[in-house]
């Protein structure tokens, strides 16, 4: 049962290249990209000129010339990359080349490449020489080009166009773990990626604006820093100030210089502009030049987004005394296996931070739960039952690379089971609760890490906060334990605080632990796989058993 669905955009077939070719920056002289250390910067149509000289390289020197039209997936490259200005030029040399990408995160491991290597199969792997001892770690046998020798090329000599009319033709193999499991690879198509695009652009009105700057602080291997800064950005003709690593000082002032107005964050990174010490004197120029502050990649909680407004302006709701609209923080909602899926537009009235937004167009939604579908009867009520988001659409992957056992646990047919626990409200906005297999059972009920977290960092003294489930033998069932990074001395007033605010089933019987950081991954998930696998912690108002008095 399809319980909500969106209107429809046409759908471009073709390359995702092509599609970007079709937009007004194409030909734009206006800067495209610029590098925050050296002040340098490209324009658009310098971007796809040294895209051509790339491809032209790649195909006459190193033998990209066997993309196959009518096959599904190319030839496999791994891009294994800081971030760049040139970054996006290699994308779409590649691309034109029918290959299909595998980025590989900066931050990995010789371990995570090793794994990456062998589910994707590239016959290249083309790195920053700085990656080279880890990359032959990783794999001996596989051949290495280094980015810094591809950007020197001059090459003019002829090459051969990739066009393809096969719509499941992949130009992405993005790394995911799925609902569970190790990370697998997800077949992104040049469909999902420009409809995803389109859908987005065509959504949100600050594209319509020219002479946005925004700031490229993600990883362009994420698909949230992919999708932003090598697809979004180009078709709606910003600016991308783009940073090799991220420092919240070096934004700040970047902002002013730049004069950046829209900010893509994560979680982490709003969380510091709410609470650190160091942006204090940053808040009048974040206030007066900031048009939007949006947030993916990992949830953000509520309070922690209230806690930025209120810092900027002085209010939740944003509203500035200096003349100019409010000042909007949204979040959207995406999957590696769906790109974007959801995003308010920052107009919109019914803007709420407890949600991801609107469905984009071509989207449909099931919310199923354990008894099946959701009927629409049920989605009438205020609070509407939970269940498990299904999504069906163009931007949905077509499946994992050689993996028949995970397609068949993650799809319902054309249907995705995201692993996503969420609900629609009667104004359309999708609400995710956590996911599936972070959920906490206490005693027969489901307890969502993520509501807990959103109470905790409402407290002043909290800076940071991870929460997962313990078994408690005493209880004869799991209860949450939070990780805090907060004062020791803090730790009996912030439980009492939390006490008076939840249920007693939520409350913290796995005790509290104080740690310096939460462990997050680059896009700012939390890894409570890593607070999981810790032992000896002191820990602090855990549950223990009454023994009665006789």
């Amino acid at each position: 049962m399809i319980i909500h669905s969106t209107g429809t955009l046409p759908i471009f077939n073709g390359t995702v290249t092509d599609y970007l070719r079709t937009k007004p920056s194409y030909s734009s002289t206006d800067p495209a990209y610029i590098d925050v250390v050296t002040g340098n910067s490209i324009s658009y149509s310098e971007v796809w000129k040294l895209a051509d000289r790339l491809s032209s390289a790649l195909y006459n020197d190193y033998g990209l010339t066997d993309a196959k039209p009518d096959e599904n997936v190319g030839p496999v490259v791994m891009l294994h990359a800081v971030n760049s200005p040139l970054l996006a030029s290699v994308h779409y040399a590649l691309l034109d080349l029918g290959v299909t990408i595998t980025p590989a995160a900066a931050t990995y491991e010789a371990g995570d490449l090793a794994h990456q290597i062998k589910v994707c199969s590239p016959s290249l792997v083309i790195c920053n020489q700085q990656f080279e001892p880890k990359v032959k770690s990783a794999s001996s046998n596989t051949k290495l080009i280094f980015i810094e020798d591809l950007l020197k090329t001059q090459s003019s000599a002829p090459w051969k166009k990739f066009t393809t009319s096969n719509p499941n033709r992949v130009a992405y193999l993005g790394m995911s773990s799925g609902t569970s499991g190790l990370p697998k690879a997800v077949q992104q198509t040049h469909i999902n990626m420009s409809s995803s695009t389109e859908a987005v652009i065509s959504s949100q009105t600050i594209f319509s604006a020219r002479k946005n700057v925004t700031a490229a602080i993600v990883p362009m291997t994420h698909v949230y820093g992919l999708t932003k800064f090598v697809f979004h950005s180009v078709a709606g003709s910003m600016t991308t100030v783009v940073f090799p690593k991220f420092s919240l000082v070096d934004l700040l002032e970047a902002q002013i210089k730049y004069k950046i107005n829209i900010l893509y964050l994560v979680p982490p990174v709003v969380l510091a502009l709410a609470k650190d010490s160091r942006v204090q004197p940053y808040i009048k120029s974040i206030c007066e030049l900031t048009t939007l502050i949006a947030t993916g990649a990992a949830p953000l909680p509520p309070t922690a987004g209230d806690a930025l407004l209120e810092r900027l302006t002085g209010n939740k709701e944003g509203n500035r005394d200096n003349g100019m609209d409010p000042l909007v923080l949204i979040q959207g909602y995406g999957l590696t296996e769906t790109l974007q899926v959801s995003v308010f537009k920052p107009e919109d009235p019914e803007r709420d931070l407890k949600t991801v937004g609107k469905l984009l167009p071509n989207t449909e939604v099931r919310i199923v739960g354990e008894k099946g579908d959701v009927p629409r009867s049920k989605w009438s009520f205020v609070t509407p039952p939970t269940g498990e988001i299904y999504i069906r659409g163009p931007h949905v992957t077509p499946g994992y690379f050689n993996n028949d056992s995970a397609n068949s646990e993650s799809f319902d047919g054309e249907w995705l089971k995201t692993g996503d626990i969420g609900y629609m409200d009667l104004e359309g906005r999708l609400t995710i609760v956590d996911r599936n297999k972070e959920m906490i059972k206490v005693n027969g009920r489901q307890v969502a890490p993520a509501e807990i977290e959103s109470v905790l960092l409402g407290h002043p003294m909290v800076k940071d906060v991870a929460v997962i489930g313990v078994t408690n033998p005493d209880r004869g069932t799991e209860s949450a334990r939070a990780f805090l990074v907060t004062e020791a001395r803090a730790l009996p007033v912030i439980k009492q605080w939390f006490d008076r605010r939840v249920p007693s089933y939520k409350r913290l019987y796995g005790g509290i632990v104080v740690v310096d950081a939460i462990p997050k991954s680059a896009s700012g998930k939390i890894l409570r796989r890593v607070l999981r696998e810790r032992k000896g912690d002191s820990v602090f108002g855990e549950y223990v058993e009454e023994v009665a008095k006789l």
